[in-house]
């Protein structure tokens, strides 16, 4: 076997070596996380009277899991939340812990 022969055979064998261990399968289908269905709703937050309030409201209600954003307004009094159904429950605790009293305004 020539130098170039050994070349070619060990690149092809290093080719074959790196796709096998990539984790494809040979088929162009590839799986995505589940999307989950997210819903908007408007809380009332009583209680906050600076933009201290309003950061401490956006900060804690955003780092609830299943809660895609939260915007927090200090004149309307509200926190406008984006979040998989089941979070909006934790989003309110986190909100009341902070010592705001919370209302529904829509759901």
């Amino acid at each position: 076997m020539n130098q170039n022969s050994l070349l070619r055979t060990s690149v092809l064998m290093l080719a074959a070596l790196l796709h096998a261990g990539c984790g494809e399968t040979g088929t162009s289908e590839r799986t995505s996380p589940v999307a989950v269905a997210t819903e908007t709703r408007v809380l009332g937050v009583n209680g906050m009277h600076c933009d201290g309030c309003v950061n401490a409201v956006t900060t804690k209600v955003s780092r609830v899991e299943g809660v895609e954003s939260c915007v927090v307004s200090l004149e309307a009094e509200t926190a406008t939340i984006i979040a998989d159904p089941a979070a909006f429950a934790d989003a309110q605790a986190a909100i009341e812990k902070l010592g705001y009293e919370v209302t529904p305004v829509s759901e």
